[in-house]
């Protein structure tokens, strides 16, 4: 008797087991096609956006030429700002676009040359290097690594603009990798900025999230970009740093196709002595 009622519980337990799974991935499911219609529409919108806002600036931009010639210094102020608020909407516009095609778009993943990806992605931030002096150092060679090329150097533009806009002054980046020994190799940008504390870094790859008062003011969507870029390339992304003493900014990639996971675990945060790393994959 005792014999059958326990195998009735364990049956009703395994029974209750199964229905709660069954809901949990439901909901996984409609998660997951809820996130991919928002990502859908967030694209359209952007695409829908960015041609009449790229003219809208062409135009403003051309306007202000004439207005610096002929106008008197607040109006010339105005015009600025104007045309500063219009590069600004085309910016957000852009990094939206980029966020919804890191979930959409299929990948064609192959070995990266580093090397030529860095020099695409400083060409995009020569006048900034130039107009701050800016002193970048950069490890000659390069570790073996695979993924998807233009997305790579979407994630150096991001960070290498990071590290001009909250740098010190003068300005000194190092950008380097090592391979880690388990099938993946570590790229990262280190500044001498103020840093960031452990409240600040356990946000900082969210979107939006803006910490430091820069000449130029950020979208905040910039590490939410690459934290969604590199997760798709089966990597992990983070940050090291502490007040005061500058910062590391971090993001693996596999070695080779081998080494390709499908994804990767989520980790928040873990915590060095006397410094702060942020390890962040969904």
């Amino acid at each position: 008797m005792t014999s059958r009622i326990q195998n009735s519980n364990l049956a009703n337990h395994r029974l209750e087991w199964r229905r709660q799974e069954a809901a949990y991935q439901a909901e996984i499911a409609e998660l997951r096609q809820q996130n991919a219609a928002l990502n859908s529409f967030a694209e359209t919108v952007a695409h829908d956006l960015k041609n009449p806002l790229g003219t809208l600036v062409g135009l403003t931009t051309l306007l202000d030429a004439y207005i610096i010639a002929n106008a008197p210094a607040d109006i010339v102020t105005l015009s600025h700002s104007i045309v500063s608020c219009g590069n600004r909407a085309l910016t957000i516009v852009e990094e939206l676009l980029h966020l919804g095609k890191t979930d959409l778009a299929d990948l064609d993943i192959g070995p990266l040359n580093m090397v030529a990806i860095l020099a695409e992605a400083m060409t995009t931030q020569t006048e900034r290097i130039v107009d701050q002096t800016a002193e970048i150092e950069v490890q000659p060679t390069f570790p073996n690594a695979i993924g998807y090329a233009p997305w790579i150097v979407e994630v150096w533009r991001n960070l290498l603009s990071n590290a001009l806009k909250y740098g010190g002054a003068p300005c000194q980046i190092y950008i380097g990798a090592e391979q880690n020994g388990a099938g993946y190799t570590r790229f990262f940008i280190r500044d001498n900025g103020a840093g960031l504390g452990p409240e600040q870094i356990d946000q900082l790859f969210q979107p939006y999230t803006r910490f430091h008062d820069g000449p130029e003011e950020g979208t905040g969507l910039g590490l939410s970009i690459i934290r969604r870029i590199i997760n798709r390339l089966g990597g992990e992304v983070g940050v090291i740093s502490q007040p005061d003493a500058g910062s590391e900014f971090w993001f693996t990639l596999p070695t080779s196709l081998n080494h390709h996971p499908q994804r990767r675990p989520f980790l928040d945060s873990e915590y060095r002595a006397g410094q702060t790393t942020a390890l962040v994959v969904s």
